[in-house]
């Protein structure tokens, strides 16, 4: 190459080289670029920007964090300022994340979701972090107690609150403790009458006696309780037996008052009757008595179920059975007549004298017109009786 073209090409860079540098200081002259920084708070890693002056920041793809929820890039690292990726860059800019912990329902405005760096701890009053202060050789060798705190026992249910059962017989009941991570949940259990139930520690109940008693569990300073009746079937019976006996009433001789119940037996051993006319006999009413107004006979009953006996007495009622007629004769003399069941009969003026006769006998009584006079007889089974006036 001769020196001419040299020369050419040596006077082509030089111009180059002027307008680049002549364009870097004067048509670039003022041109600035700014740095924009994310501090992720515990969350994965964002990369840093550079943003040329009045240009805006590109916004990243969201972090991640166990465990929280990213609530957005913020100016300030209590969240109070978040920033706007549309505004214009005009100096170094530096982002926090926030995040809001899972399934805490604390207000937004009460809470602190700042994580600090190494070298720093939370201020949670302020929600900031500040440099960790120095602390006396004596309080950092100070064991960290690392127990976690005791869960107490808010409750305790049993699956039954009370029942009956027979002699021998067992029952284990449920016990439900709460809260369900209660440090402490063993149930003890005990009998107020060990002579009636006893429970074992699994809260399996036994009846070994007739009576009542109660059952209580306990976990923690909590308790629940059950009642247990205990009886035996004899009883179960008895009860039964003793219920179906009721008055009756005995409308004529012949009349069965007799009562049963399974697995007893009832016999009638005493009874008291009116003058000594009822009577009643393998329980049965032999005789009846039937009186101007309705009587009672009191009988007891004997009952007999299994080893246990007992008894109940009961008034069975007489219904009243007078006859009666007005008289039409004027200072006549009535004939009556009885015959049949009646042994014996009264007749009786209103409000005046009584005549007694035996059956079939006749009783001659003067009468006075329009007045009502009452026969009454010991029993009307199968009895005839007339009244008439005398000839």
């Amino acid at each position: 190459m001769d020196d001419k073209k040299k020369k050419i090409i040596i006077g082509v860079l030089v111009i180059v080289v002027v307008i680049v540098l002549a364009w870097l200081l004067f048509f670039n002259k003022g041109t600035k670029s700014y740095n924009v920084t994310f501090e992720s708070n515990g969350g994965t890693n964002v990369t840093d920007q550079t943003v040329d002056k009045d240009k805006t920041a590109t916004e990243p793809e969201d972090p991640t964090r166990e465990g929280y929820t990213f609530k957005g890039w913020f100016l300030d690292p209590e969240g109070k300022e978040p920033f706007d990726f549309d505004s214009k860059i005009t100096g170094d800019v530096k982002l926090y994340a926030v995040w809001e912990k899972n399934g805490d329902t604390t207000d937004d405005d009460n809470e602190c979701n700042l994580t600090c760096k190494d070298g720093e701890e939370l201020d949670s009053e302020a929600c900031k972090c500040v440099v960790k202060e120095d602390k006396d050789d004596e309080e950092e060798d100070k064991p960290v107690d690392s127990k976690p705190k005791d869960v107490a026992v808010t409750s305790v249910t049993l699956d039954k609150k009370s029942t009956t059962l027979l002699v021998g017989n067992t029952l284990t009941v449920k016990a439900t403790v709460k809260p369900t991570n209660a440090t402490n949940k063993t149930v003890t259990w005990s009998s107020s009458n060990s002579k009636v139930v006893t429970v074992d520690k699994n809260g399996k109940i036994t009846a070994v006696g007739v009576g009542t008693a109660t059952v209580t569990a306990k976990a923690g300073n909590k308790t629940a309780t059950i009642t247990i009746t205990v009886t035996t079937q004899d009883q179960i019976n008895m009860d039964k037996a003793k219920s179906v006996i009721v008055g009756k009433t005995i409308d004529k001789a012949g009349v069965k008052i007799n009562f049963a119940s399974a697995g007893c037996t009832i016999a009638n051993t005493a009874n008291s009757a009116r003058d000594g006319k009822t009577t009643i006999s393998n329980e049965t009413a032999t005789k009846v008595y039937r009186g101007v107004s309705a009587s009672t006979v009191s009988s007891t009953y004997t009952i007999t179920c299994g080893s246990l006996k007992d008894s109940k007495t009961v008034n069975h009622t007489v219904p009243a059975s007078p006859y009666t007629y007005t008289s039409s004769t004027v200072m006549g003399v009535t004939v009556l007549k009885v015959s049949g069941g009646a042994t014996n009969y009264t007749f009786q003026e209103a409000g005046g004298l009584k005549y007694v006769a035996d059956a079939g006998g006749v009783q001659y009584l003067t009468h006075v017109k329009g007045t009502t006079y009452t026969m009454v007889f010991d029993s009307d089974a199968n009895t005839i009786y007339e009244v008439k006036s005398a000839e």
